[in-house]
């Protein structure tokens, strides 16, 4: 997204003081003339043919406030009086000129004292005067004849700790709820009713608030900073404000342009500035980041399809839990809103769901370059901003107060072309890796064609030699004896007789059964704790979760090395199966597509491929041969020993790929087309080895529900490799997504038992310690959705996704597990707890709606459906 300048001219002479800024009213502008004295309501468009003058007060007008709910009334406030005004041009279509009758305001209080902010409530029944050291509630009773008859009477103090500067909002939801900031560093959130106070913050920072304001939908409280600080809480039922989210804006604007992207509008910016370099101070020496106001946009709905236009994240219904659309994918992509903050170096616009910069427009952007003073940046008395949507805006910024005339600007926000990418079948993207789902035929020179090879002999076979010497005719692989036996009255057997149709049905009725059950029904998210079971008595176990494609069985491994499955329907390893053979600690788990294998890999340098049902082991990957454990011979020292970090099976369970150090490798094997009763050791054959530009890899994800070239790697250095298997080589990178390395990877693969739109396979998860869960969309590159609710300070709690996309569960230090809904991203859904313990590793069911969790203290629980 970028902003552009459509068009911009000079605002007249006189109408708009530096002690009071103006505001915006639908389409027009309020503001204080410089004498203090007059209000001057006028259109940014037609300037000198739309005006009205609001002339009461002899003293200097020090707050104006507007009423949200249908903006016709005006409160103006100076040391002499106090006057409410009613402007019935607000509401109508017609344009405000010099020949409407002027509105005449009527005053309710006298010699009320220096007012520096007022603010109405949003049902304009309730005024708030800052006045000093307290804030003054006014009752404002209407007339139902008039709306100029009304009974004002004085409710109640607010006492504050400051001696000026306060600043207070009144909530949307519950307009008996006020917000007041004192001493410029916390803020209170009182009962006007009662007069109570409900809840009191610790200080923001070390800066004062310059900006207190409410958005109605959602629902955000927005404090602004001198420090360039913006924080945003969300309310609970209790009126119990929560920090979501703590936006450094000077962050914003310390990225060069070249950074930010390629696009249209950059060129334009560029070529305006002509090459000129401004550095970043102004007149009086270098300068700050000063937050004027904070305002909520609500996303326009031309971005969704014409048959969902009237669909927003409120009104979405709970859906079944494996189930999906597009407009599911579009509700994760596009956020609802946008945040635009303005302060003394431009506009940000920030993302609700990921609370990303989407676009900057900088102050030096604004001003022609032959107006800037030393081509430094100048000192702003104001900058504001007023519109429906974002793609039709204005802005009005005034310099220091040595000039006298104000700047209107109007302004778009244009979208980047990416979030219109579809993909269609038979089109090829010029960049190969920016999508999961394969546009191009495996290339001749690929690994992945390695199985598809005519040439595979016998000594290239990853199976053993022994298995190979069968006794056969020569024309296939049926015995000699098997061949020739004789069958005596045999009887006819028609392909439609009742027999067939039954063995027919009897797979059919299996299918049915297996996906006309809870899953399928509607039922929300997995919110019902079930039984707890202890599966590891040790404390500080390490537990990871592997959930089996047909969703019924799973596997649990600790720092223990030895490996559990359970059922799914029942955890209790008493009934469950102890998979040994590891002589470390086992660090990951993967199920086949199939679910009739799992891999494992350890510390102790080892990758194991178990045929779990029968608990032995079948493939042996030893990363100290460099390939497939075989002779004595071969092995290296214990010390050169490479601890194998992560395995899993790649490309829809052909292929087995595991990571060590800074390399990955992709292992061969053929356990799909023999039977592994009959083979005892299967053997591997390494195909290939990819380094990767890093010290270590930490984690990585490849897609094995169906054929894709992508694998991804989280690194040491803070990024994340795309590697495209196909054209064997890095594809992109993405720097710097979390503050340290990232410690979970998971990509959004769906399920067995539904199907998705192809963009939903393109969002993937990652979680780092210290930093918050972010939802990334690779096509775009950019993080699109972001989690931050959960405790992640010490431990690398496990993250996953569900299957239908619609749910992302994470893992947490104050023993909770944190369920989040995509399509809201406002805040978490629910706080799953009953593990008594830092939550290690979440797994979602990709059968039916069920969650499991495991916790350090080595107990494992689920929670299901209500």
């Amino acid at each position: 997204m970028h902003i552009i300048i459509a068009d911009s001219w000079e605002g007249p002479d006189n109408y708009c003081s530096d002690k009071c800024s103006p505001v915006f009213i639908k389409n027009f502008i309020v503001s204080v003339t410089c004498d203090q004295k007059t209000v001057n309501i006028w259109e940014p468009n037609s300037i000198l043919d739309s005006r009205i003058s609001l002339v009461a007060h002899k003293r200097k007008i020090n707050a104006l406030a507007v009423s949200p709910k249908n903006q016709n009334f005006i409160c103006t406030c100076s040391d002499d009086k106090i006057v409410l005004w009613k402007v019935n041009c607000m509401s109508s279509s017609d344009t405000c000129t010099d020949g409407n009758a002027s509105p005449v305001g009527v005053t309710f209080a006298f010699d009320s004292g220096y007012v520096d902010y007022c603010t109405f409530s949003w049902n304009d029944e309730w005024l708030a005067l800052c006045r000093e050291n307290e804030i003054l509630i006014i009752k404002i009773k209407w007339s139902e004849d008039s709306d100029k008859n009304f009974d004002v009477s004085h409710h109640g103090t607010v006492e504050t700790n400051s001696g000026s500067g306060n600043l207070c909002a009144f909530s949307p939801w519950n307009c008996e709820i006020i917000v007041t900031t004192e001493d410029s560093s916390y803020f209170k959130v009182w009962n006007i009713l009662t007069m109570n106070l409900l809840y009191k913050s610790p200080k923001i920072g070390m800066y004062s608030i310059t900006h207190c304001s409410f958005a109605n939908s959602p629902p955000y409280l927005l404090l602004g900073t001198n420090g360039g600080i913006v924080s945003i809480f969300s309310f609970n039922e209790n009126n119990i404000p929560k920090c979501l989210m703590n936006v450094n804006v000077n962050k914003a604007f310390s990225i060069s342009e070249e950074c930010l992207g390629c696009g249209e509008a950059d060129h334009y910016l560029k070529q305006k500035r002509s090459n000129e370099s401004v550095e970043l101070k102004s007149e009086c020496g270098e300068i700050g980041c000063f937050v004027f106001g904070v305002y909520l946009f609500k996303r326009e709905m031309q971005l969704f399809n014409k048959e969902a236009r009237d669909d927003t994240s409120e009104n979405i219904s709970i859906s079944s839990f494996l189930s999906c659309s597009d407009q599911t994918l579009k509700s994760i992509l596009y956020p609802n809103a946008l945040i635009a903050v303005c302060c003394n170096l431009g506009i940000a616009l920030y993302n609700c769901n990921s609370w990303e910069c989407e676009a900057v427009l900088k102050t030096l952007d604004m001003f022609p370059p032959s107006t800037l003073p030393s081509k430094s940046l100048p000192l702003i008395s104001f900058l504001v901003i007023g519109g429906d949507s974002l793609d039709n805006f204005f802005c009005l910024v005034k310099m220091s107060p040595s000039h006298s005339k104000i700047l209107i600007l109007k302004l778009q926000a244009l979208e980047e072309n990416f979030k219109d990418i579809k993909l269609t079948k038979g089109t090829v993207d010029s960049n190969q890796g920016k999508s999961v789902i394969p546009l191009e035929t495996v290339r001749k020179s690929s690994p992945l064609r390695y199985q598809m090879s005519s040439h595979l002999s016998a000594q290239a076979s990853p199976y053993t030699s022994k298995e190979l010497k069968k006794k056969s005719s020569g024309y296939g692989k049926t015995s000699r004896t098997q061949m020739f036996f004789p069958v005596i009255n045999k009887k006819n057997q028609n392909k439609n007789s009742t027999g067939g149709s039954q063995k027919q049905l009897k797979s059919s009725k299996s299918f049915i059964e297996h996906i006309s059950d809870q899953s399928i029904s509607e039922s929300g998210p997995p919110t019902k704790a079930g039984l707890k079971f202890c599966v590891w008595e040790t404390t500080g176990t390490a537990v990871q979760l592997a959930t089996a494609g047909d969703g019924e069985n799973m596997a649990c491994s600790s720092t223990a090395s030895y490996i559990c499955v359970l059922k799914s329907s029942d955890l209790n390893p008493e009934k469950g199966l102890n998979l040994i053979g590891h002589n470390g600690p086992v660090n990951s788990l993967h199920y086949s597509l199939n679910s009739k294998w799992l891999v494992s890999s350890s510390f102790d340098a080892t990758a194991k491929v178990w045929d779990w049902r029968h608990k032995k082991c079948i493939i042996n990957i030893d990363s100290s041969t460099a390939g497939p454990k075989s002779s004595e011979n071969n092995i290296r020292k214990e010390g050169n020993k490479n601890s194998i970090a992560q395995a899993r099976f790649y490309y829809m369970d052909q292929f087995v790929l595991t990571i060590s150090q800074d390399y990955l490798e992709l292992f061969s094997h053929l356990l799909h087309e023999i039977d592994s009763h009959q083979v005892q050791d299967f053997r591997t054959k390494r195909i290939s080895k990819i380094n990767v530009p890093a010290q270590h890899i930490t984690c990585f994800s490849a897609a094995n529900q169906f054929h894709s070239y992508i694998i991804l790697c989280c690194c040491s250095n803070r990024s994340l490799q795309v590697y495209d298997m196909n054209v064997q080589k890095f594809v992109s990178v993405l720097e710097n997504i979390h503050s340290r390395p990232a410690h979970h990877l998971k990509q959004m693969e769906g399920s067995q038992f539904l199907a998705h739109p192809p963009g939903m396979y393109n969002l993937f998860l990652t979680a780092a310690v210290c930093d918050s869960t972010k939802l990334w969309d690779l096509r775009s590159g950019r993080c699109v959705q972001k989690y931050c609710q959960h405790v992640n300070r010490a431990y690398s709690s496990g993250i996953d996704i569900s299957p239908c996309g619609c749910y992302v569960a994470a893992g947490s230090e104050d023993k909770y597990v944190y369920l989040y809904d995509t399509r809201k991203c406002s805040d978490y859904l629910h706080k799953l707890g009953g593990l008594g313990d830092i939550v290690m590793d979440v797994s979602f069911n990709p059968r039916k709606p069920m969650l499991v969790a495991a916790a350090l203290n080595g107990c494992i629980t689920s929670y299901t459906a209500t």
